[in-house]
């Protein structure tokens, strides 16, 4: 009797607390529902997160402002892994590096070009004053051989004077023996500073070869 009463009181109670299995489960998803929502939500946000970083870093990795590789061996534990897998570690030369690479090397031949011109134009200024040297040098050597000889034909000449003077006083015949041992510029140079019928006497006395190879180089040499 008493068991019975209890039975009937525990009935009652969960008959009034609504403890129906049906409606206890839709209590509790109601009660749960709210926190998986939250959850799923911030799923999605590091979700979407993590795909704007890695669209970032890949943006950067084909620009070259960023190598992945290197930070990826940076961080501790990660080299192991790159080193067994077989992933060469060595750093990447990006596009914009590899251009500016490109850009120094062609700086450094135009320079190299411009000195090598720069040489080029003050070795052709040093032979250009070398040549200016030398053809003055020259022009003044000409003038001095010029003069030495200018001097020579005066001297020459005062010699022939002196000499057509001396021979003037002495008889053709002595005039001839002292004339064999002269050669033919000598002997003409002298007659030239002599009258004509002093010239006519020696050439007479000479050896007839002799006196008419004379005879032309003398009219050769006086006519105008």
């Amino acid at each position: 009797m008493t068991g019975a009463k209890a039975s009937r009181t525990a009935s009652n109670n969960s008959l009034k607390t609504g403890s129906s299995p049906s409606l206890l489960n839709k209590e509790v998803e109601e009660d749960i529902l709210p926190g998986h929502h939250s959850i799923w939500s911030v799923k999605l946000v590091v979700l979407s997160l993590l795909i704007v970083v890695a669209g970032l870093l890949a943006g950067a990795q084909l620009a070259g402002w960023i190598d992945l590789r290197q930070l990826a061996v940076q961080i501790p534990g990660v080299e192991r892994f790159t080193s067994s897998s077989g992933i060469d570690s060595t750093p990447v030369v990006s596009g914009v590096s590899l251009m500016e690479k490109e850009n120094l090397e062609l700086k450094r031949k135009i320079q190299e070009q411009e000195d090598l011109l720069q040489g080029i134009i003050g070795e052709k200024q040093a032979l250009e004053q070398n040549k200016l040297a030398l053809e003055q040098k020259i022009q003044d050597l000409e003038k001095k051989v010029a003069l030495l000889s200018s001097e020579q034909s005066a001297e020459k000449n005062v010699d022939y004077q002196q000499l057509a003077d001396y021979y003037a006083e002495m008889k053709p015949a002595a005039v001839v023996a002292i004339m064999d041992n002269l050669d033919d510029e000598t002997v003409l140079g002298i007659l030239k500073e002599m009258e004509f019928d002093q010239v006519a006497k020696i050439l007479t006395a000479m050896q007839p070869e002799r006196a008419a190879r004379l005879s032309t180089m003398f009219t050769t040499k006086t006519s105008p």
